[in-house]
C-alpha cells in the first residue's frame, strides 16, 4: 500500500496511512500532491501506521526535505485555520521516527502545528475531541485500508 489519502468525511479527519515498506521518493510524490488549497484539508489530519509500515529508508537529509516540503503545505492550510494533527503508530520500530518528527517541527517556533504521538487510533481520535460516532468513521476508514 505504501501511503494513501484518505478522508473520514463524517468526522472531518484527513488520514494519511502508512503500510509496507515506504521509499523516501515515494513520501516526497505523497505530500508533493497533497493540495494545499483546498480548506478540507486544513481539518484535522491522522498519521496512521497501520501495522506493518517500514520508514528504515529515511535519512536525516531527506527528513530535513520532508520538513521543508510539509512546512509549506502546512504553512498554507493554517491560513484556513489552526492545523491538529496526530501520529499513530503500535510499533516499537517506527516510534522512534514519529517522535523525532514530533520534536523536530514541535521545535520550530515557525512550524504552524504540534503533532501529537499515540499507540492507538482511538486515543488520537480523543485527543482531536471527536465523538464516538466521528471516531467510529475515522476506525472504519482506516481499517478498510488495512484489509483491502
Amino acid at each position: 500500500m505504501g501511503l494513501q489519502y484518505r478522508r473520514a468525511g463524517k468526522a472531518g479527519v484527513n488520514l494519511t496511512l502508512l503500510s509496507g515498506e515506504i521509499r523516501p521518493e515515494e513520501m516526497m510524490a505523497y505530500f508533493e500532491a497533497l493540495d494545499a488549497g483546498d480548506p478540507a484539508m486544513a481539518d484535522a489530519w491522522i498519521t496512521y501506521d497501520c501495522g506493518d509500515a517500514d520508514l528504515s529508508e529515511l535519512d536525516l537529509a531527506r527528513v530535513a526535505q520532508l520538513k521543508a516540503l510539509i512546512f509549506a503545505k502546512v504553512k498554507a492550510l493554517a491560513s484556513f485555520r489552526p492545523m491538529r494533527s496526530a501520529l499513530v503508530s503500535s510499533r516499537a520500530i517506527n516510534e522512534p521516527f514519529f517522535q523525532f518528527w514530533k520534536v523536530l517541527v514541535s521545535a520550530d517556533v515557525a512550524y504552524p502545528s504540534a503533532p501529537q504521538f499515540f499507540h492507538q487510533l482511538p486515543a488520537a481520535c480523543d485527543w482531536l475531541g471527536l465523538d464516538a460516532a466521528a471516531q467510529a468513521d475515522v476506525i472504519a476508514v482506516a481499517q478498510a485500508d488495512r484489509l483491502g
